[in-house]
């Protein structure tokens, strides 16, 4: 069975059975001696770090069986995550909502939104009790909150409180009454002062934004140090390996920590596993060329340029432009600032802002900018904000987004106060973009074949809600409509939550379709669709149900305009960013192939050894970046159509220039820039919600009312017509 496999002649259904039973075996002793796992990690609390808002984050390894052409190898690397701390209730719930005084928890009630924070985060959390009577029984999971529970009443044999039935049942004193308590099932209530949470439970929900820098300050690890921790794990302290040939190492380890060697488990089925890493080999992509303005051509070193003194490669007009402060800073301070940037973006023909103001951030928002923009007829609008001011962006955005049609640049008040020329040039950079400007043309030798004739690229995403949630799924396509590939049009749609196929495909695709015609008086011969966030399991229905799709939008256009003989010619690949496939040199010391840091070089493409037996197609990974941090994670390029004419070599070579048209930045990017802003787009999508739709951008409600989509779809606010063709996402 596992020959035919690792050979692809069985179908993906019975492929991923007997994958899913081999990794039944190889997770079962790790978990067994662990606390906290999942299904494909396992975690220690040996080294954790508490981070705050009741959190821990602990180190772990994921392990996952993969099927390779001729081989079955196993996935190893490491990898973190948050922990609730094992703490009673009311200190976890005081931790998590930022309360001292534990008398402001007995003031929560239901209709607080602190309270709705509170119940979302602790759903289905498990609990132990701290009164005796309880204490030999089974962990016990948080079904809803209540408030008050000492108060709280109950029918057993006559009406009684809560707080008599533990003085009089368990000689417990509920000392603080007040205090919510939680309930376990339809009628029991356990005051939250007597409840622990279980240790090594994993949160499960999105990180608080202020705990990612600590969240990636533990868990980012530079190549020689995380593939040493790999190593550690399977044979104790080993030196760095040296090999003989040039050749890479990839997550093909295993360990004491996951206890391969003396698990029974494996064991029993006969299972052997090898304990070196596995060696690969790997290409290197030439880098393409960088043009700016006046026909300047910039060579770029281990995927990063400097554009000082360069002039973009077409820059927009700024002519009337703006700036308002919501963050109390010194009137000097944000004339200083807007100076410098003033100067950053002489490329662009600016004049002096046409107003500087301050608004009170409590006053209405979208009254008060309404008014700046009227007054002052503004094409750009710089905010200055509080550094933590999520709803006030948030404001802004929607504001110019889907009110006002105005490009807004938002900065925070703690990066105005020491701004360099390198934040003011990054700051001009999407400003350009924001405005229809092209601050650079990537010229590669894929890209010059295409220009032959007319073509568009497309980059689609499905941005699904944090696990457990009611929210719908938001789609985006932002697809090109210049040779450059650098000005994108954006298509957004609001579908069933957890849905990951493109429901709306077809009607967003024929508006990408008729846009890029409308700027150059042709349908595209060529239409290339980078397929963001699928998972292996559904590449068979996407292909099916996509690729069709997009058939159907450009027939539908070709009949109403009635163009003879029009067909093109799709090559629809799906990227996949969230694997844990990583890559290191064989020597971490040889400059020749490693930059300064140990980390392999920008443009590294692997197409064999780790592929996989069910892409017909083929698939490869493509490193196209060098990380600020860490270890750089390739992409991984699944062809699911394609066209005889395009090779896999030129559809690298496409890819890797793509990720060097990032138009914020002068650095390549770790996947097509078509990719990059349509998650973008689906991340700022989120903020269309109306109000009343309970939106939270820390976590989500957990109202019991059912979900009713068109209600969703009702208070969703459609980004405006004169920018939705324009790259306000930037």
């Amino acid at each position: 069975m596992l020959t035919d496999v690792i050979r692809g002649k069985v179908s993906v259904q019975q492929a991923t059975l007997a994958i899913n039973i081999l990794q039944l075996f190889l997770r079962q002793a790790p978990m067994m001696a662990q606390s906290a796992f999942n299904a494909r990690s396992v975690f220690s609390s040996e080294g954790k770090r508490s981070i705050g808002r009741g959190l821990e984050l602990w180190r772990g390894f994921y392990q996952s069986i993969r099927p390779t052409v001729g081989k079955m190898v196993v996935n190893i690397d490491t990898t973190t995550s948050a922990i609730y701390s094992s703490v009673l209730l009311p200190e976890f719930a005081m931790e998590f909502l930022g309360i001292r005084d534990v008398r402001e928890l007995t003031r929560l009630t239901p209709q607080n939104p602190q309270w709705k924070n509170l119940k979302a985060v602790l759903r289905n959390v498990r609990i132990t009790t701290v009164v005796p009577a309880h204490s030999a029984r089974r962990s016990r999971v948080i079904k809803d909150l209540v408030p008050h529970a000492g108060e709280y009443e109950f029918d057993k044999d006559g009406v009684g409180m809560i707080k008599d039935y533990y003085r009089q049942t368990h000689q417990k004193t509920v000392t603080q009454p007040m205090l919510f308590g939680v309930k376990i099932n339809s009628t029991a209530v356990i005051p939250a002062e007597f409840c622990q949470i279980v240790k090594g439970q994993i949160y499960k929900k999105k990180v608080p934004p202020e705990l990612m820098k600590q969240v990636l300050d533990f868990a980012v690890k530079p190549p020689t140090e995380r593939l040493n921790n790999i190593l550690d794990g399977v044979r104790g302290r080993v030196s760095d390996p040296i090999f003989d040939t040039f050749e890479l190492l990839v997550f093909n380890v295993f360990g004491q920590f996951l206890n391969y060697s003396q698990s029974d488990f494996i064991g029993r089925i006969g299972m052997q596993i090898d304990e070196a890493p596995m060696m690969i080999q790997g290409r290197q992509l030439p880098s393409p060329a960088i043009h700016y303005g006046n026909q300047v051509v910039i060579n770029q070193i281990d995927g990063r340029w400097n554009v000082k003194e360069q002039q973009f490669f077409r820059p927009a007009k700024l002519n009337r432009w703006g700036a308002v402060d919501l963050s109390g800073s010194p009137q000097q301070t944000l004339r200083t600032f807007l100076k410098n940037l003033y100067d950053c973006c002489q490329a662009l023909g600016p004049n002096p802002p046409s107003v500087i103001d301050q608004i009170n951030p409590s006053a209405d928002l979208t009254k008060s900018l309404n008014g700046l923009r009227a007054t002052h007829q503004l094409n750009l609008l710089v905010v200055v904000l509080p550094d933590n001011a999520a709803d006030l962006r948030r404001g802004v955005k929607v504001w110019g987004d889907s009110v006002a049609a105005c490009a807004t640049q938002c900065v925070k008040r703690g990066k105005i106060l020491n701004a360099n020329d390198q934040y003011n040039n990054n700051v001009a950079l999407k400003i350009n973009t924001k405005l229809g400007g092209i601050n650079n043309s990537v010229v590669s030798q894929a890209l010059n074949d295409l220009r032959k004739k007319p073509f568009m690229v497309v980059g689609a995403d499905v941005g699904h809600a944090s696990a457990g949630t009611q929210r719908p799924s938001i789609t985006s396509l932002v697809a090109s409509y210049d040779r450059d590939c650098t000005q994108y049009a954006a298509s957004i749609r609001v579908q069933a939550p957890r849905q990951e196929i493109i429901e709306h495909l077809k009607e967003m695709m024929v508006d990408a379709i008729n846009y890029f015609g409308s700027q150059n008086q042709v349908v595209p011969s060529k239409i290339i669709f980078y397929r963001d966030g699928v998972s292996e399991g559904e590449y068979q229905q996407v292909q099916d149900k996509e690729t069709k799709a997009i058939q159907a939008a450009f027939d539908s256009i070709v009949e109403q305009r009635m163009i003879k003989d029009a067909k093109f010619q799709l090559i629809f690949i799906v990227v996949g960013k969230r694997h844990h496939i990583r890559f290191f040199p064989e020597r971490s010391d040889r400059r020749d192939t490693t930059d300064k840091s140990g980390k392999m070089p920008a443009g590294l493409v692997v197409d064999e050894k780790i592929t996989s037996p069910y892409v017909p197609l083929g698939d490869f990974y493509l490193q196209s970046h060098v990380g600020l941090k860490g270890t750089s994670r390739p992409g991984h390029y699944i062809i699911l159509q394609n066209d005889p004419a395009f090779s896999i070599p030129k559809l690298q070579d496409l890819s890797y220039a793509l990720c060097h048209s990032y138009a914020r930045a002068t650095r390549s990017v770790s996947i097509p820039a078509p990719v990059y802003y349509a998650d973008i787009v689906c991340s700022r999508a989120a903020f269309y919600f109306e109000d009343n739709l309970h939106f939270d951008s820390d976590v989500a409600s957990s109202s019991n009312k059912p979900f009713d989509l068109e209600d969703w779809k009702a208070g969703f606010k459609k980004v405006h017509a004169n920018i939705i063709s324009k790259m306000f996402f930037v």
